[in-house]
């Protein structure tokens, strides 16, 4: 590939690209312009590159740098903050490479703009807080109520069940997870009850029990079983 070509490749290329030498530019594509806001890619050149990094992040570039003109060890891949001549900052991840050029060595740089990426990931972040706080709410009311609340899926079988539920029955909540609604009933009340397969509902002493000890206690009924939601939409 002829230089020119190789030029021209490189002035063209999707991803910005920044060549420096003792953290001065001495060259950048358009794309580089372009992501740092510059009107054209002259202004890269000659200037020191920190100039184009947030305040924040200056240090943390000149003490890469520095290590990196010592030979000591340093990342290749970074992520930091951008500055713009409109003074607006943006995130941006670099991969950097040491080369020889016949003039001496410098560094090349690859640099892509993560707005995008950031903002998503900041998103996803809130979503994840907003939906385990909602979470840690309904753990709360579920495990405060002094009700015994029960869970089931299609086939009667527990899925959840409260404190008060353990409570109630006698079983842990372990034995009551390996359970079905028919094995807290007699025969005679497994029509009942039928209506609550699959379903979320709460009981207070309505049915008779089989206490993990091995009896079978009858109950007074003290108030209604009642299905409150499906558990598909639980």
């Amino acid at each position: 590939m002829s230089h020119e070509r190789f030029r021209t490749l490189i002035e063209r290329a999707p991803i910005a690209i920044s060549v420096s030498r003792d953290g001065m530019g001495i060259y950048g594509n358009q794309k580089l312009a372009q992501v740092f806001g510059l009107r054209s890619p002259d202004e890269w050149i000659g200037r020191p590159i920190v100039e184009h990094f947030a305040a924040r992040s200056r240090e943390e570039n000149r003490e890469r740098m520095r290590r990196r003109a010592l030979g000591l060890p340093v990342t290749t891949e970074f992520e930091s903050v951008g500055l713009r001549p409109n003074g607006s900052e943006f995130p941006f991840h670099a991969a950097v490479a040491s080369i020889q050029l016949p003039d001496g060595p410098a560094n090349v740089s690859f640099i892509t703009d993560i707005t995008e990426r950031k903002t998503t990931e900041t998103n996803v972040a809130r979503l994840n807080a907003e939906l385990e706080a909602a979470l840690s709410w309904q753990r709360q009311i579920f495990e405060g109520s002094r009700d015994a609340i029960f869970l089931s899926d299609e086939d009667g079988r527990f899925v959840a069940v409260n404190s008060a539920a353990t409570e109630l029955t006698g079983f842990s909540r372990e034995e009551l997870l390996t359970m079905r609604i028919p094995d807290l009933h007699e025969e005679s009340d497994l029509a009942a009850f039928a209506p609550f397969s699959g379903a979320f509902w709460m009981a207070s002493g309505s049915f008779r029990k089989r206490r993990s000890e091995g009896r079978t206690d009858a109950r007074s009924p003290s108030s209604s079983t009642t299905a409150s939601s499906s558990a598909a939409d639980a």
